[in-house]
């Protein structure tokens, strides 16, 4: 049975661990009820979700965690570590509250400390606290800031929307399996494709010049 890993990130109160424990259907990762965070390190578990051999890393908000540059570099490398295989990075982000420029600065940091494009190709947002929200969250998408189009634009514009339901969560449970099967494969660079065009058009040119002078 292929093993699918979802490592989990995101800031301090966005619905990580409670993410973590919809996925898996039980209570594996501690969920704390204030806007202190139980995540303080790497935490990893494992279950069966719809046949599948499952396994979730939940991973600390390195912004709140205080840590330097340096040090979130080493952090973001231990979770990278964990992602082999068939997997997804699961970015959670609240759907009840407003995406603010504090969150993205946490986005880019982990970002840019993974330091490539796996991390994009792997990227799925995933919206939590969807039950508070009352609104066609689709729709919201629209109009949402620059930021947050930004990220979804990362992420393929692939993305789930969960609640504290865990009887209306099985479609999403779905759509993340599937998005960890097949990551986003990026079009071949533009710079790959003119090249060898660009050389056939520089020799084609160079010959023709060279008959017309041979001509004259």
């Amino acid at each position: 049975m292929d093993e699918l890993t979802f490592l989990i990130v995101g800031k301090t109160g966005n619905g990580k661990s409670s993410l973590a424990n919809l996925i898996l259907g039980e209570s594996k990762f501690q969920v704390s009820t204030s806007m202190t965070s139980e995540t303080t390190q790497m935490s990893e578990a494992m279950g069966v979700v719809n046949g599948e051999q499952i396994k979730i890393v939940d991973t600390p908000d390195p912004v709140n965690l205080d840590l330097s540059k340096t040090e979130i570099s080493a952090e973001v490398a231990r979770w990278k570590s964990h992602a082999v295989g068939k997997f997804a990075i699961l970015l959670a982000v609240r759907c009840d509250v407003r995406y603010t420029a504090e969150e993205y600065d946490i986005y880019k940091k982990i970002k840019i400390a993974w330091g490539d494009n796996s991390f994009t190709n792997h990227l799925v947002v995933v919206f939590t606290f969807g039950d508070r929200q009352d609104r066609n969250i689709h729709e919201e998408l629209k109009t949402v800031c620059l930021e947050l189009r930004s990220v979804l634009a990362d992420a393929g514009n692939r993305y789930v929307i969960f609640n504290n339901r865990a009887h209306d969560s099985e479609s999403e449970k779905q759509k993340l399996m599937e998005y960890a099967r097949a990551p986003v494969v990026p079009p071949p660079s533009s710079n790959l494709i003119n090249k060898p065009v660009l050389l056939i058009i520089f020799v084609l040119i160079i010959l023709i010049i060279a008959l017309w002078l041979a001509l004259r």
